[in-house]
């Protein structure tokens, strides 16, 4: 028997953009590194060293946005410490 559609709560939409989007800076992140390794002009090599700084500060922002939000909630965070019993699973890969 099928179960009753039940809405996400708002934490949970929440959440799942936020790792969205964590994901998508990291992508970012990963192809700004691959540029700094091709150009041989400074000005290009030190405007791909801001990108990353300011890409990494807003990871590191919305890793902590997550963390709060998931503390925040005790069925996530119950989700949470569940997922992290897995071996392999850590802080970082359970989002």
């Amino acid at each position: 028997m099928l179960e009753p559609f039940t809405r996400q709560s708002k934490q949970v939409v929440n959440l799942f953009e936020l790792v969205r989007h964590r994901q998508d800076l990291k992508q970012i992140l990963v192809a700004e590194k691959n540029h700094l390794q091709a150009p041989s002009v400074s000005i290009i090599k030190l405007s791909c060293e801001k990108i990353i700084k300011a890409i990494t500060e807003q990871i590191e922002a919305i890793t902590k946005t997550i963390q709060k939000l998931t503390d925040s909630d005790p069925i996530l965070k119950q989700k949470q410490e569940i997922l992290k019993t897995i071996p392999g699973i850590g802080d970082i890969v359970h989002y």
